[in-house]
């Protein structure tokens, strides 16, 4: 079975039969976090069209069931502040577990590497506070 992969969030949104997120009113959220809440509703958008397209619905009462979520490396950059809270070479690796469910996940590895390399740009504004 051929996986849809889609290559931008309008072409999810357009998938899906929705507008695109525009500006929304945030105003409510501090200033800091303002982009972090818009990438992770853009996020849920991409990985929800992802998997009415290919189908998939996740069955986390199935243990059994693969579910795959987007992974990153994360490097050390000098220029920019760490969003861990330290900066050094030999502290630039890290890994999560977790036993619940998740809305960021997909059906194929496939997918998950395709929107952690397509969208980093929402996964870097979720995960990170970048000094403007």
């Amino acid at each position: 079975m051929e996986v849809i992969l889609f290559q931008s969030e309008e072409e999810a949104c357009a998938f899906l039969g929705i507008q695109p997120i525009g500006e929304p009113d945030l105003s409510w959220v501090q200033p800091q976090h303002r982009k972090a809440m818009l990438a992770v509703a853009k996020l849920f958008i991409v990985h929800e069209a992802h998997n009415k397209a290919n189908k998939f619905v996740a069955d986390w009462s199935n243990n059994n069931q693969r579910k795959y979520s987007a992974w990153h490396w994360i490097k050390t950059d000098t220029t920019k502040q760490s969003g861990f809270g330290f900066s050094a070479a030999s502290y630039d690796d890290w890994g999560t577990y977790t036993d619940v469910g998740a809305r960021l996940s997909v059906g194929t590895s496939k997918e998950a590497i395709h929107i952690a390399d397509k969208f980093d740009y929402l996964y870097q504004d979720l995960y990170f506070i970048i000094p403007e």
